[in-house]
Order: C-alpha cells, then sequence, then structure tokens
C-alpha cells in the first residue's frame, strides 16, 4: 500500500548507496595515492576525504592492498582493454589507411587517459620501483600487452604489404616505447600544470615519422 515502504525499492537505494559509497572511497584512494603514494596515504586519510567513518572502509575492502588491486583492475578496464583491442571496423580502416589506423589508435589511447585514469597513471609512476604488485602491473599492461598488440597490427600490415617486412617485435618496441616517454612528460607537464598540447602533437609527429619509415612503396609500373 501506499502507507507501507516497497522493500525492492529499499534494497536498490541501498545498492546505490553502497556503489555510491564504494566508487567515493575509490576516487578518494586515487587521489592520495597520486598526491602521497600508497605507503603514506592512511586508511583513515582515505575515509575522512571521502567523507566517511574508518570502518565503512572494511564493507568494501579487506585492506589497503585490496584498494590499490581494484584501482589497477579499473585501468586495465578503462585504458588497457579499450585501447589495445581489435574490431572488424579497426581491421577495415588498417586496409584501407594504415597510417591514419595508427593515429585513430592514438586518438582511443589519449580519450581513455581521462584525469582520472592520469591520476593512476602518476600512481604507476610513483609505486614501480618499490611496490612489487605494481611494478609487475606496469610491466604487463604498460609495456608488454601494448607490444604484443602492435606486434600483431605490424605482422597483419606485412602480410597484406603494407608495410615492410622486418620483426614485427622490434617495431613494436621502436614505435611504442617513444609513446610511453611522451605519455610520461604529457604527465610531467600536468603536474606543473603546462600545456600538454606541445606532448600530444608530438605523439601524432611520432606516427608520422614512423609510418613514413616502414610504408611499403609500390615499384612504379
Amino acid at each position: 500500500g501506499f502507507n507501507g515502504e516497497d522493500p525492492s525499492m529499499k534494497k536498490d537505494l541501498k545498492k546505490i548507496t553502497n556503489k555510491s559509497t564504494k566508487e567515493s572511497l575509490i576516487q578518494a584512494a586515487i587521489d592520495l595515492f597520486s598526491e602521497k603514494g600508497f605507503n603514506e596515504a592512511t586508511v583513515r586519510e582515505i575515509t575522512g576525504r571521502a567523507g566517511f567513518r574508518e570502518s565503512v572502509v572494511y564493507n568494501h575492502f579487506e585492506n589497503k592492498s585490496d584498494l590499490i588491486e581494484t584501482i589497477l583492475d579499473m585501468f586495465s578496464n578503462e585504458v588497457s582493454a579499450l585501447t589495445y583491442t581489435y574490431d572488424q571496423s579497426s581491421n577495415q580502416l588498417m586496409e584501407h589507411d594504415p597510417k591514419l589506423f595508427l593515429q585513430e589508435r592514438l586518438l582511443k589511447l589519449k580519450d581513455n587517459l581521462t584525469p582520472r585514469t592520469i591520476k593512476i597513471w602518476k600512481i604507476l609512476h610513483i609505486e614501480q620501483f618499490r611496490n612489487e604488485r605494481v611494478r609487475k602491473f606496469y610491466m604487463t599492461e604498460i609495456l608488454e600487452k601494448p607490444v604484443e598488440y602492435y606486434r600483431e597490427v605490424f605482422a597483419t600490415m606485412m602480410e597484406k604489404d603494407l608495410i615492410k617486412s622486418y620483426s614485427p617485435k622490434v617495431l613494436a618496441t621502436e614505435y611504442y616505447y617513444p609513446i610511453v616517454t611522451i605519455l610520461l612528460e604529457r604527465g610531467l607537464l600536468e603536474v606543473d600544470q603546462i600545456d600538454v598540447s606541445p606532448a600530444i602533437k608530438k605523439l601524432f609527429e611520432h606516427v608520422d615519422f614512423f609510418y613514413e619509415a616502414i610504408k611499403f612503396e609500390k615499384a612504379p609500373k
């Protein structure tokens, strides 16, 4: 009736509240880990930043390490999984215009580096030398997976006679590693609130230079 509360509505409201509490804790942890580092940021500071009592965190996470796992998963889902995957349209684009395909991949990476994922990128750089879990994640997600993705890309381009024949793994490494360095530069500029557009320009100049060096020149008839 009108007087009684709908139990299913109450249940849904609790789910939404739990979700928003969890998201607030994650965002506070990302902010603090990116400002102070994992070891220095305390659970009390995280819950305080999110506006909750300290005990609330244990309703959602086992401990601080569980929080960092959630943050790493978030980066995988929001950056790696969305940037380094094949689909029908990208395959067609690769065949039609390999250079445009490489530019489109960069744009996708740029779009997936949101203010939140850039903060996670910063955490990865702060923690990679002192946190084994983060170091392994960095090696896999930031270095190995993208290189493997581009190895497949360049191998496919070679099969279709779109680029010169060479070791796809070497090409992938030579292509991708400068991108990591330019993204690091972008992050450093952002920390000092300096215009990042020169770094973005460098990314696309890199694609131009690299593609010109590897494209397959068809012999004149």
